[in-house]
């Protein structure tokens, strides 16, 4: 009966040695962790030159908003996008039909009211 007792104990005991080398074997191989490699340098004096990347939008310091005062298709337009302008350089040209036949229409109207005029001044 000692015997079975002593048994007993040296199996409990080398099972809880095993167990605890286990653990302690699965511990250590669980905390490896990556090596980080620095570089080291002697202090001396320089510039440092920083890169920033960032979102943004570019604006002008003189915006200028160009508007015709008539509207229609564009037929010509001899300047470039970017390229400076003076005042009174021509940017676009209209396609000028519909002014030239109410210019027409106009004169038209003028000629018929100056006869209408003599007429009645006739009778």
């Amino acid at each position: 009966m000692a015997n079975s007792k002593k048994g007993r104990k040296i199996i409990i005991f080398s099972l809880a040695g095993i167990v605890l080398a286990g653990l302690t074997a699965g511990a250590i191989l669980r905390k490896r962790e990556a090596v980080i490699t620095i570089q080291t340098e002697k202090v001396t004096r320089r510039n440092l030159t920083e890169v920033v990347t960032a979102n943004g939008k570019i604006q002008p310091v003189l915006q200028v908003k160009i508007s015709p005062e008539v509207s229609g298709e564009i037929i010509e337009l001899p300047v470039k996008e970017g390229e400076c302008v003076q005042k009174g350089t021509l940017i676009l040209k209209i396609k000028p039909d519909f002014y030239i036949a109410q210019r027409n229409q106009s004169q038209a109207c003028y000629k018929s009211s100056l006869a209408m005029q003599d007429t009645s001044e006739a009778n």
